[in-house]
């Protein structure tokens, strides 16, 4: 750049950018499909984790439908409303053109959500996960709970994804971001990197970007160094990690244990439903008999108070004599059919009371099974547990040897203890007899002097 700094080549630089796109844009929105950015009208969208749903809703916008788009949000819809100041207008919006929108939906466990675990998508998009603010961002358990949430979002995302299809994952670069390793968790489930680009939030007039959790949930942070990470499926299903694999059989089994479980579930689940219908029906039943049984003695207490009044009826009196027999009749037929009524509720309510016994036995007995496959799934093969018992045994000789060689240094060290102890005293024995040594020279010497000097007095004396 001739004449400019480096800040202002940087946006000339994004000037030029935008200006492309947007003439792309316009080229792409003339064929009749409508495109914005990545993604267009065409292809069948997954929004995973959408704070207060403007990233949906600025898709849903610049397509002017949401046939195609499904919004998620991991709150339920009250919880959304009152952490986001626009989510409900957001909501609203969305649904007015179509879009469909899920609350409680967990990116960790979306493959097996009801309404997803059928469907697949062009694009599954995630924009900048976060695991939560339990911590700085720098720390270790930090980046480890950020890697849990982005592994299994990639493993879910994987079986609701189409052959063709991509996921994006939209991230900050630089430290400490670049230590969650991004493209290592994908290619652990055989997702490979196709494009990586910058993301600017320009391209999606509305989208807000929200903290999402603490007391600064609706409030938005900074999008420096953005990028969107593009990944597609390199070959085939996708795999589970290495540490994880099962074989075919296995899988087969798990499989058909969870479809059993969840058949079992539901049933489980329509026979409380119908539970509840039935003792509904029964007390309403009970309600109407005993409402019949009090109309019966009524009409019986007036019968036998007209036959008491007079035992000569007039025409007019037999006829309504007649008249409440009949009623009566009608009443206690009545109360015939109640009663064979409540006897019928009550036999569905027994026998819906055993089934519903029976799905929860058969539903704990699947839950066991599972429990134990996956338990078996966990064990080491034979030559796996050959290796460590050997390992084992090499470890305890190894061990033992240690011990042995502890004991003899241990030894060792008494006796250079008691060595020195008696070189220190053989050292005060050699000084004292040293010392001993020279007072007898000196004693020698005195005495030669002396019988030296006696001899030379007897020899004078003799002379």
């Amino acid at each position: 750049m001739f004449g400019l700094s480096r800040k202002e080549g940087i946006k000339g630089g994004d000037a030029v950018d935008k200006k492309e796109r947007e003439m792309g844009r316009q080229r792409r929105s003339a064929r009749g499909v409508q495109w914005l950015n990545h993604y267009s009208s065409a292809q069948s969208i997954l929004v995973v984790g959408d704070g207060d749903m403007s990233f949906s809703l600025a898709l849903a916008a610049a397509f002017g439908s949401g046939e195609n788009l499904v919004a998620t949000s991991l709150d339920s819809y009250d919880t959304l409303t009152s952490k986001y100041g626009k989510a409900e207008s957001n909501v609203t919006e969305l649904e007015r053109l179509g879009a469909t929108v899920f609350h409680g939906v967990d990116a960790k466990m979306m493959k097996r959500h009801p309404c997803l675990k059928m469907r697949r998508f062009d694009r599954i998009v995630f924009n900048f996960p976060h695991a939560g603010f339990i911590g700085h961002e720098e720390q270790d358990h930090m980046i480890k709970a950020h890697q849990l949430l982005v592994r299994r979002f990639f493993r879910n995302a994987s079986h609701l994804l189409r052959p063709d299809g991509e996921i994006h994952v939209s991230h900050k670069t630089g430290q400490p971001y670049d230590r969650w390793k991004i493209e290592e968790l994908a290619s652990e489930f055989s997702l490979v990197i196709s494009e990586k680009v910058n993301f600017w939030k320009e391209d999606y007039p509305g989208y807000n970007q929200k903290r999402g959790d603490g007391k600064w949930c609706d409030e938005e942070f900074p999008l420096c160094n953005g990028c969107t990470f593009k990944f597609h499926v390199e070959c085939g299903e996708p795999e589970e990690p290495r540490s994880r694999k099962f074989t075919t059989a296995q899988r087969e089994s798990l499989h058909r244990l969870q479809d059993s479980l969840d058949a079992a579930t539901k049933l489980h689940q329509e026979k409380e439903q119908q539970l509840l219908l039935s003792q509904k029906q029964l007390i309403s039943i009970s309600e109407s008999l005993r409402s019949c049984e009090h109309a019966r003695s009524t009409l019986e207490t007036r019968l036998k108070e007209e036959q008491r009044r007079s035992r000569k009826l007039t025409t007019a009196q037999r006829e309504r004599l007649h008249s409440l027999q009949e009623s009566l009749d009608v009443v206690t037929k009545l109360h015939q059919k109640k009663e064979q009524q409540l006897l019928l509720s009550q036999k569905q309510l027994i026998s819906i009371s055993e089934t519903l016994r029976s799905c929860e036995h058969a539903h704990s007995t699947l839950k066991s099974r599972l429990e134990e496959e996956q338990h078996r799934n966990r064990k080491f093969t034979t030559e796996q547990r050959q290796s460590l018992h050997s390992l084992q045994e090499s470890l305890d000789v190894v061990t033992k040897l240690h011990e042995e060689k502890k004991r003899q240094l241990l030894l060792f060290r008494q006796e250079l203890i008691s060595t020195s102890e008696s070189l220190c005293s053989s050292e005060h024995v050699r000084n004292t007899l040293q010392s001993r040594l020279e007072e007898e020279q000196r004693c020698s010497r005195k005495f030669k002097f002396l019988f030296g000097s006696m001899i030379i007095l007897f020899l004078k004396f003799c002379i």
